[in-house]
């Protein structure tokens, strides 16, 4: 008989760009105990709520406030260099700060005329291990 070890099933929610701060404040609010009544009842299912970054340290409170356990915070990119002159992009360290959790590799970013996503680099600093 062959046994496979257990993990855990990661659900993510990708807010896309829906709801600045206030609006995501109060959906996560919404959101948050239909989750947390869910994942009670199943121990290897960890919640990933993924909002925009600028709403990021609104659901983080949210989540703060609301404790439920397997209910993570997730940011919806991370460039791969730590610091630099990369307006609107944020670092790993930055990411570090409010989640455990990243979206890489999304199909949307795709530079126009490239053969490669823009997603590319930061394939590698998870590979690398960024931490997040």
């Amino acid at each position: 008989m062959i046994t496979t070890p257990s993990r855990a099933a990661i659900i993510a929610g990708n807010w896309k760009m829906h709801y600045g701060p206030e609006q995501a404040s109060h959906f996560a609010r919404e959101i948050v105990a239909v989750l947390g009544q869910l994942a009670g009842h199943s121990p290897q299912i960890v919640t990933v709520l993924c909002p925009p970054a600028i709403s990021l340290a609104a659901v983080r409170e949210v989540l703060r406030t609301h404790p439920f356990p397997r209910i993570e915070l997730g940011a919806q990119n991370m460039f791969f260099e730590e610091q630099g002159a990369f307006t609107g992009e944020i670092s790993p360290d930055m990411v570090r700060e409010l989640c455990r959790y990243v979206i890489l590799g999304r199909g949307c970013h795709w530079l126009p005329g490239s053969t490669q996503p823009r997603t590319l680099p930061s394939r590698r600093c998870a590979r690398s291990g960024c931490g997040v």
